[in-house]
């Protein structure tokens, strides 16, 4: 089983002491786009990517510091977003952290797909970004790469992924494949569960869920019930779900 997460917008530079990293799947693809993208200048970003001046300036330098001799961290250690804070992979043991590298993929619109251990850099870019590389927009460039990758081994694979990150899977789907998307939603009362849940909770409940797959708790089947979390056929129920401190 595979479990498939979008990154976040914002990154940390905080690693784990003495934590190996891989080279991540797609090198040459993600050196075609650090080289396009380092002849970008700050304002032009600004108005690729539709940020303002100051992410703009901050993916400047980032792209103009990227060295793909540099090994990075790992790229679990690496996002700062609210399922990731839900995830809290710096608690990690090293046999969770190993755990990880088996179960969990980021989906990434500048390394394509990311094992947890993979090293990567600072970076800032999203599937939706205007950029063209070859003339293609960024899904036409990844093509169906990440599929072939994730279903090499014939596993199931369950979506917790956005829309615009699953867009990178989705189109080339086969009959054949056992691809899960989960949708969350809130109860209320005896109510039966039908509100789609966008909030806190839904975004923390992909980052609990990784987490207790990480810890060995669970169980590739329809109808498990990890903790706080149940899954039903596909719906997810967070379960009054607490937001970390900070």
């Amino acid at each position: 089983m595979k479990l498939i997460l979008s990154p976040a917008k914002n990154m940390k530079r905080g690693i784990l002491e003495s934590c190996r990293t891989t080279v991540p799947l797609f090198p040459q693809q993600t050196q075609r786009l650090a080289q396009l993208l380092k002849g970008y200048t700050a304002w032009q970003l600004e108005s690729l990517m539709r940020v303002n001046p100051g992410i703009a300036l901050q993916a400047f330098e980032d792209f103009q510091r990227y060295d793909n001799a540099f090994s990075g961290q790992p790229a679990i250690l690496s996002y700062h977003g609210l399922a990731y804070q839900y995830l809290q992979a710096e608690s990690f043991t090293r046999q969770e952290l190993e755990r990880s590298d088996a179960y969990i993929r980021l989906l990434s619109a500048f390394y394509g797909m990311l094992r947890p251990l993979d090293g990567i850099q600072p970076y800032r870019l999203e599937m939706q970004c205007r950029l063209r590389v070859d003339g293609k927009s960024l899904y036409r460039f990844w093509g169906d790469r990440i599929y072939r990758e994730l279903f090499r081994e014939k596993e199931a694979v369950v979506n917790l992924a956005s829309e615009e990150y699953a867009k990178m899977v989705t189109p080339y789907l086969s009959p054949d494949d056992r691809f899960i998307t989960c949708r969350f939603v809130t109860r209320k009362g005896d109510e039966a569960p039908n509100a789609p849940d966008h909030g806190k909770d839904g975004a923390g409940t992909h980052g609990a869920l990784c987490r207790s797959t990480c810890a060995g708790k669970a169980r590739a089947a329809a109808g498990v019930r990890l903790g706080r979390i149940s899954v039903h056929r596909g719906i997810v129920i967070p379960r009054q779900l607490r937001i970390p401190a900070g």
